[in-house]
This record gives structure tokens, C-alpha cells and sequence, in this order.
């Protein structure tokens, strides 16, 4: 069974529940509000009629207890893998697994993190904060709720003896990549005699942008990015990029200041195919000069499944160079030359990726990675967990403009690549998502659409100047 067919399972059965009295009876004594999330107000799983309520009160607790499953189920090969002494270390990360899904289950209250955790201090100043009668997982803040969950999964790892490198997703994220070898063939066979031109950087933003839809699903036959090819999908997906700010970008990329080195900054979102597609992009703007340096952030630790981390990356580039395509093993050697030369460079793992801030905090609580982002010409963000922390979970009118969004977030330009699979939106021209929600009310969770957006480093947002992220909305 697919992860769609498991997705849409799980629904079917969260319909049924919805039902019964002991749904009833959770709503009551939790104080849901069988309502949607009001307008300006953060996204949260006290809204029944929210996307948050379903993940928080179905999806959540399903994918807590597959991991269960999963360790119970496969513990002696685990054990044979980690070490006799592990054994007892994977009980003890079981049984406290378990106790995170009740207390997600019975809207339990957040507690401090006291292990080991690099940053309990980070996490713990955040809990202290917040506000009073919002520090429930279906009180507060979807954004926030899930990020506790995922840390507390980690946490568990951190605070054993002999798991402390161990990853609950690291198959997930080597079929992924697996699963699109071929593809990735296919793909660098194709660009490899291309010359440099605004075309085909139009093709390779796209192509970046698509990669993301691939955190949906394993099976990518959802996608035909197999069946069809990647070209193919490519034409197919055009008419939904809804937000289309790609000649603002490439404007951005051709106006740089090549006087002192040009540099781009990736914040990555997941591993496998999408951070192939980060590669292949940063591969270009070196090759056509349009940058002198390609940065990637990656997660410090394991997060949302299939997020990429630092041991991700190389894992990734090591498996490219033994594979039996001519051009991925051409590629990945390249890239790794690239590593090595410091035209790519990683960096330092910062736990401001997997913290619930949104990025218009990092000034105030990480200024040293804000000065860091300050000396990328551009930043390119990817993918919907990391837009939902740039313009915050938050139920923005879907015309507002980004720049009033992001609350003053612009170390340098930033680039937004996102395939849309939450219920948060901005930038958009006026009557596109009421026709959109005509054709299908949860279009927002479809992962069917797409956003490029662009907003200069220096843009105000006062009113006798045009943001570059409304041009397409404007032009068309």
C-alpha cells in the first residue's frame, strides 16, 4: 500500500470516528470548536475544520504508532545492527514513544526537555513563553505542536547510550532515492550539453520545484514522473504553478554583484530525489557563473520523516558515484569535487532548523545565523514545512501580499520553492484560490500546485513600489 492509499485510509477511518461518541466526547472536554481556523489567527488544532485537526488527532498518533510497530516488529534485526546492549535502549525508547502518543491523544501539556539535548536551553525558552492556556498540542500552534513532536522523537534517541546516531526514517529516505535513480539518469543525460541561458533556468527552478511533491509519496507513480519522464511531467504541472515570480529570480541571479564573490544559500527540505534536484540547480548557477559558492543548511538531526540532514547529503553523494548510470557517476563526482573545493559547502548544522520559530524571530533568537544568511546574494527556500515557518502558521488572506508575510525576514533575496500540501497561502492574485477552491475545496492538500516566489532584499513593501513576488499576478 502506498503512502497516498495509507493517507486516504486514514481519512476514511477519521470519518467514521468523527462520528462516534468518543470523538464527541474529546471535543468537549478539550474545547475544540467545530469551526475552520479564523481569519488572521495562527493555524491550530482547536479548529475541527482544519487540516491541523486531522494530523494532530489522526495522523500524528498513526505514524507514532507505526514507528512502535516498526521497531517491536524488526528488534532483533535492530539489535544485530546496533549491539546486544542496544536492546534495552530500544525498549526504553519504545515504552517512551508510546507515552508521547497518549499524551498527543489526551491534549497533554508540553513538558521541558532535561537530557542531553544540544538544544533543551533553545527549546526550553520557547516553551517558557508561551502563553498561558496554549501549551497543549491542540492549544497551540499546529506549527509549534508538530515540532515538539518530531524533537521529542529525537530526544529519545539523544538520551540512550548506543542510538544516539540512529535515524526511525533512514530506509524511508534510501528508497526514496532508489526509487528515482533512473529518473535522476534521465534528467542528467538531458541537461549535460546545455548552454547557459534564461531558459534553462526557467527549466531548472521548475524542476527543483516540482522535486519537492516527492516527500508525498514512495510510489512516484502518482506523479508519472516514471511513466511519463521527467520532461513530460514537467509540461504536464505548468498551468499549476500558481505563483510565478521565475524571471524576478533570474533578473536577481543576472544583476549580482560580481565584484566580491556571489554566493546562494540552500535551506533544504528533504532528502533523495528533491536534494538531487538542489544539486543539479546549484550545479548550473556555477557552472554559468551566476554564483560563485552554493551553501546548503541541512536539519541537525532527523525531522518530518524525510527532511535531509548532514549525513544525508553524504550518504547521497556516495551512492550517486556507485551507480551504474555514466552520467550520475560523472555528476556525483563532480559535485563531490565541488565539496572539495569548497564551491559547495555544508553548513554547520544549526537547531534553528528544527526549532518551532518562524524565521522572522531568528534576528532576535539566532542573530548569528541571520548575520550568516546576510552574505548569500540569495536564499532559496524549500518546501512547505520551511514556508510554513517563513510566513508563520497563520491564516493570512490568500491575496495578501509576501512581503507583508515574511514581518521583515530579508537577510538577503529570497526564493520560495514550494509544492502547497497545508492550509497556508499569501502572495496570490485576487479570485485565484476561490476558483481554485471551486474546482476542489482541499486543493491546498493535494500537493498538485506550486509557488515560486521572489521578494528583493531591499523591497519595503511601500506603496509607490511593486514587490517583484506580486510581477506575475500583475503581468497576467
Amino acid at each position: 500500500m502506498s503512502v497516498v492509499e495509507k493517507f486516504s485510509a486514514i481519512k476514511k477511518q477519521s470519518e467514521d470516528f468523527k462520528m462516534s461518541s468518543a470523538n464527541y466526547e474529546f471535543d468537549i472536554k478539550y474545547g475544540i470548536l467545530n469551526s475552520r481556523t479564523p481569519r488572521h489567527s495562527l493555524i491550530s488544532a482547536r479548529y475541527k475544520q482544519s487540516f491541523a485537526y486531522f494530523v494532530l488527532r489522526y495522523r500524528l498518533p498513526h505514524n507514532l504508532a507505526e514507528i512502535i510497530l516498526q521497531l517491536s516488529e524488526n528488534l532483533d534485526i535492530l539489535v544485530s545492527q546496533n549491539g546486544e546492549e542496544s536492546r534495552g535502549d530500544f525498549a526504553k525508547v519504545i515504552y517512551r514513544i508510546s507515552q508521547l502518543k497518549y499524551r498527543l491523544e489526551h491534549d497533554g501539556p508540553f513538558h521541558q526537555f532535561s537530557g542531553a539535548e544540544p538544544d533543551k536551553d533553545f527549546w526550553n525558552n520557547f516553551l517558557l513563553n508561551l502563553e498561558e492556556g496554549q501549551n497543549t498540542f491542540f492549544s497551540t500552534c499546529f506549527l509549534y505542536a508538530e515540532c515538539y513532536v518530531f524533537r521529542r522523537l529525537i530526544c529519545y534517541l539523544e538520551n540512550t547510550k548506543t542510538l544516539k546516531a540512529f535515524d526511525y526514517y533512514v530506509m524511508k529516505k534510501h528508497k526514496s532515492l532508489i526509487a528515482f535513480l533512473s529518473t535522476i539518469e534521465i534528467i542528467l543525460f538531458g541537461i549535460r550539453t546545455v548552454q547557459t541561458s534564461d531558459d534553462v533556468l526557467r527549466f531548472l527552478l521548475r524542476l527543483n520545484l516540482w522535486g519537492n511533491q516527492c516527500d508525498i509519496s514512495a510510489d512516484t507513480e502518482k506523479y508519472n514522473v516514471k511513466r511519463k519522464g521527467p520532461f513530460e511531467h514537467l509540461r504536464a504541472y505548468e498551468k499549476n504553478i500558481i505563483i510565478d515570480s521565475t524571471t524576478s529570480v533570474i533578473n536577481s541571479f543576472k544583476s549580482a554583484d560580481h565584484t566580491k564573490p556571489v554566493q546562494v544559500d540552500f535551506i533544504c527540505d528533504n532528502a533523495g530525489y528533491e536534494l538531487v534536484v538542489d544539486f543539479i540547480l546549484a550545479h548550473y548557477l556555477l557552472e554559468s557563473k551566476l554564483v560563485d559558492k552554493v551553501r546548503f543548511h541541512m536539519k541537525a538531526v532527523p525531522w518530518f520523516v524525510t527532511d535531509a540532514t548532514i549525513t544525508d547529503f553524504h550518504w547521497t553523494l556516495q551512492q550517486l558515484k556507485k551507480q551504474a548510470g555514466r552520467c550520475t557517476q560523472e555528476y556525483a563526482r563532480i559535485w563531490l569535487q565541488n565539496l572539495n573545493e569548497g564551491k559547495f559547502e555544508i553548513a554547520e548544522a544549526d537547531y534553528f532548523w528544527t526549532s518551532p520559530y518562524e524565521f522572522y524571530r531568528m534576528r532576535d533568537v539566532r542573530p548569528d545565523l541571520y548575520e550568516q544568511l546576510t552574505h548569500a546574494h540569495m536564499i532559496i527556500i524549500k518546501g512547505d514545512c520551511n514556508y510554513r515557518k517563513l510566513i508563520g502558521d497563520f491564516r493570512w488572506d490568500a491575496s495578501e501580499p509576501f512581503i507583508t508575510c515574511i514581518r521583515g525576514f530579508q537577510p538577503a533575496n529570497i526564493c520560495s520553492l514550494r509544492i502547497v500540501k497545508t492550509e497556508i497561502i499569501c502572495g496570490m492574485s485576487p479570485g485565484k484560490n476561490e476558483d481554485l477552491a471551486k474546482k476542489n475545496k482541499d486543493w491546498m492538500l493535494s500537493g498538485e500546485y506550486g509557488t515560486i516566489q521572489f521578494i528583493e532584499k531591499n523591497y519595503c513593501g511601500c506603496p509607490n513600489t511593486t514587490p517583484d513576488s506580486l510581477e506575475h499576478s500583475i503581468m497576467n
